[in-house]
């Protein structure tokens, strides 16, 4: 499994990298980017169909019940502080790995 991960991402291109970052900041909250209004509803006049049922896959991977994730959400109260902040990112990260290769497929 490690060197199918492996080989996963180092097969990724500098954009499907740039796409996974884009993705990440928008699933768990990033830096607001420049630019956006304060109107709570996207301008969608732009949006290409195609793009949006990339997005629509990867919001529904992205709900699917792992049971890694449920796992460690369930132990998660047992941790330490430290070990609770670990857990999260280690649920973060099994939910980005699931999504390369909805990335890689999709383009």
């Amino acid at each position: 499994m490690t060197n199918d991960l492996g080989d996963i991402i180092s097969s990724l291109s500098a954009q499907d990298i740039e796409n996974l970052k884009e993705v990440a900041q928008s699933v768990f909250g990033g830096e607001e980017r420049k630019g956006e209004s304060d109107s709570p509803l996207p301008d969608l006049s732009s949006v290409d169909p195609k793009m949006l049922g990339k997005i629509t896959s990867v919001m529904s991977m992205l709900n699917k019940k792992d049971s890694r994730v449920e796992l460690i959400s369930a132990l998660k109260p047992f941790l330490s502080s430290s070990r609770q902040v670990k857990a999260d990112e280690a649920m973060k990260i099994i939910r980005l790995i699931e999504l390369i290769p909805i990335l890689k497929e999709q383009g």
